[in-house]
């Protein structure tokens, strides 16, 4: 991916654009949440997210960033059996989550941060297209420090 973000800003440098970094995204995510909420947790009842960012510039439209997001750890989860207090992702040896369990995987403008973190070294996003009831385009804009434009798939 760090090569298809870098023949990008070489593309936009070759179509002489006023500024090659930037580029128009479009991001989506998934969730393994159940239709209906069980209410048998006090927590989320989705434990993983899938966010991928593709641009739209070309049309090849190539994911340039991709985040898997989880809130599973069998080491916390042996050692919460064992009376033990744990804290994941920060607790000590091999934690396999990477989200802290009271976090919400639903709001996509806390996850879809983790996801232009990995464009920033050679793109800016300029545009990015979400789902018309999505907020990302507030992570997006927090991470790059820049005025991105939202644009909604209806």
């Amino acid at each position: 991916m760090q090569d298809i973000r870098r023949n990008l800003a070489e593309e936009n440098k070759l179509c002489s654009l006023s500024n090659e970094i930037f580029v128009r995204v479009e991001s989506d995510c998934r969730y393994n949440n159940p239709l209906i909420n069980s209410g048998t947790t006090p927590f989320q009842a989705g434990i993983k997210v899938v966010c991928t960012m593709s641009e739209n510039n070309t049309s090849a439209k190539q994911i340039v960033s991709f985040f898997t997001g989880n809130k599973l750890c069998s080491v916390a989860t042996r050692l919460r059996g064992k009376g033990i207090e744990i804290i994941c992702p920060i607790h000590g040896g091999v934690c396999t989550a990477n989200i802290a369990e009271d976090a919400s995987i639903g709001k996509r403008q806390c996850t879809v941060v983790l996801v232009p973190e990995r464009a920033v070294n050679f793109l800016r996003i300029s545009h990015i297209t979400t789902d018309g009831d999505s907020k990302s385009y507030q992570g997006v804009k927090q991470v790059h420090c820049i005025n991105v434009e939202a644009l909604r798939d209806v």
